[in-house]
């Protein structure tokens, strides 16, 4: 198996990115109660947890 170098920021940009979107999530669900900020709230903090069973499918269907 060949061993490749990754930079900081190719490890680090998509645990980034979902954590800014659960960031956002959680201040549209305390900034607003109702209306749009209860729909981007869900949807923000709904994204981490799909990319996570995505992952996991996807690594079972490669067998490791």
């Amino acid at each position: 198996m060949k061993c490749v170098r990754h930079s900081l920021a190719m490890i680090w940009r998509w645990p980034a990115v979902l954590a800014g979107l659960t960031l956002a999530g959680l201040l549209s669900a305390l900034l607003g109660q109702h209306g749009i900020w209860l729909v981007i709230s869900w949807v923000l903090l709904a994204i981490p947890p799909v990319v996570i069973v995505g992952c996991l499918q996807r690594r079972q269907t490669r067998g490791t």
